[in-house]
Order: structure tokens, then sequence, then C-alpha cells
């Protein structure tokens, strides 16, 4: 049955697979095929936001000048594996296909992994699975790939913790190098080892005055302090990410799921592994520091929401 999907376009067979796996026993390799498939329907995505800025390289006549100042660049191997793999096969698309595809495979497989090691009638699993793939909302992981791989790897590196320090560790080098926004979580990692500490009640009351007074150093005082050529990469008085209505909404709902989510896991604290709480947290803490700044905000919420998915899915049992 597995093979009647590649009868269909991808779209279509991603909902024969998901139809068809109701009732049948969902394996590894059928986690496989759909990550394939959702990655196959990115490739025909029309890039916009990061990628467009990155696949501009590979039609321009820069491109070897491009390379050789590489290692300047913060995320040069997201760069680089997109160029090995474009002058391999001919076409940088593929090198897309590649992040679009492996980090989201192997998280899928260690997560489905743990999953079915858990007592869970079938349908439940099912729904977990859906639920695994909804996390990433189609602009995340087609747009903002570097920061969603980002996130993904982070989220490995951490189940990993205790399992495989040298995976951990390997996972956690590659989301540094691939999004400068890994790099600021680590300095607050401390914060959420305290956060891990607090009562429930505590840590609401922490995460509300961090958003009233980021808001108001944010929208009141910077503007009155910082230069007008600075405010840009600030986002001064706010900022709306992407200027299309649906981009708009989008954030939005985020913004909706993320508290659903953090009202779950707040209820089941004490479930959830210590090191997968405190980097979720720590996520919690900065969307809230940036939640006046849409960029910001946007990327360390989407970090939150693929962990808060994570541990919902490892904490169903």
């Amino acid at each position: 049955m597995l093979l009647l999907g590649f009868l269909f376009s991808p779209i279509c067979a991603l909902l024969f697979l998901l139809l068809y796996l109701r009732t049948s026993k969902i394996k590894l390799v059928h986690i496989a095929f759909v990550v394939f498939l959702i990655s196959f329907i990115g490739i025909y995505w029309y890039p916009w936001g990061d990628n467009q800025t990155h696949f501009v390289i590979y039609y321009s006549d820069i491109v070897n000048k491009y390379y050789s100042f590489l290692l300047s660049s913060s995320y040069w191997l997201y760069d680089y594996v997109i160029y090995i793999i474009a002058r391999f096969f001919g076409q940088y698309i593929w090198g897309y296909f590649f992040w679009l595809f492996v980090p989201f495979l192997l998280l899928s497989l260690v997560v489905w992994k743990k999953v079915n090691e858990q007592d869970i009638p079938h349908k439940e699993k099912w729904l977990l699975l859906l639920l695994l793939l909804m996390f990433l909302g189609i602009r995340e992981y087609l747009d903002l790939n570097r920061n969603t791989n980002a996130g993904i790897l982070l989220a490995l590196a951490t189940l990993y913790w205790n399992k495989n320090k040298i995976l951990c560790v390997c996972c956690l080098l590659i989301a540094l190098l691939l999004h400068d926004s890994i790099r600021y979580l680590i300095v607050f990692l401390p914060l959420g080892f305290i956060l891990a500490k607090q009562s429930c009640k505590k840590t609401d009351i922490i995460i509300l005055t961090t958003m009233i007074i980021s808001g108001i150093l944010i929208n009141i005082i910077a503007p009155l302090v910082v230069s007008g050529r600075n405010s840009m990469y600030l986002e001064i008085g706010g900022g709306e990410g992407v200027g299309s209505g649906f981009m708009k909404i989008m954030g939005y709902v985020n913004i909706a799921i993320a508290v659903i989510q953090y009202l779950i896991i707040r209820k089941n604290k004490d479930l959830i592994p210590k090191p997968l709480y405190i980097v979720y947290i720590s996520l919690v803490m900065l969307s809230a520091a940036l939640a006046s700044m849409w960029v910001g905000r946007e990327r360390y919420l989407l970090m939150a929401n693929i962990l808060a998915t994570i541990i919902i899915d490892l904490s169903s049992g």
C-alpha cells in the first residue's frame, strides 16, 4: 500500500498515507515517507524570507567570491551544504531538500520511537503523528528553514542529553552554526535552571512581568535613546515581520498555540524530564522578553512550539 503513494501528487500522496495509517500499524518507514513527502512539497514552495536571501547567491556571478569568504559568515554551514549538493546534482534545490528532510526526519524518528515504547492505543498514536507533523507551520518550515533546523537540532540535543552525550554535543554544535538565536539562548539557560525550581504561579508572574517591562523598554524608552539608524536592528516600536495579512494571522495563531501548549506543560511540569523543561522554559522567557518585537518573538516562539510539541507527545503515556 505504501508504494501506491508514488502514483499521486505529493499532496494527495500525503493525504492518502495519513488516511491509510489510521487503520494500519505505524512503522518508522511510514514516518520517513511522510517526512519525505512534506519535504518534497517544500521544494515547490516559492522561496520567501530567509531562503530567498540564501538562494540568490546560486544565481549570481559572485558565487565563487562568496564562498571564498564562506567562513566569515555566521551561517556558513547551511550555505556550504547547499553549495556542495548543488555542485554534485547541478541544482541548488536538492541542497534545500537536504535541510528540509534530514533534520526533520531524525527528530521524527527519535520522537516516534519513544512514543512507540509507550503503551498507547493505536488511535492515539495516529493523533500524535499528526501533532508531530503539524507543529511546524508552512512558513516556519519552508521559509524560516535555517532557524527551524536550529530549533529541531536543539530539541534533538535535549533528547540525547541523558542517552548519548556525543550525539547531544554534535546536534548542539550544528544548531549553533545554523542560527544566532541558539547562541543567545545558551546565555539565558542559567535562567531556565532558576525558573525550573520555581512554582508554576511564580513562573507565571515572572513571565508576565518580563513581557510588561520589555514592552515598556522597547516601545517607550528605547526610541528616546537609540538613533534612527540603529532602530531598524532593534525593531523599535514593534515590527510585523512579513507584510502579509495571512502571515500576520499565522503569527497570532502561533502565539495562541504557544499559550495552550504552555498551559498543558505547566499542569504536568513534574512529569517532564528536567533538561526538556529547562530548555523549554528558557525559550518561553526569551519569547516573553521579545514579545513586542515580531522577528525575535517569532524565532524563539517557533523553537518553543517545537519543543513543547515533543514534550506533549512524550508525556502522552
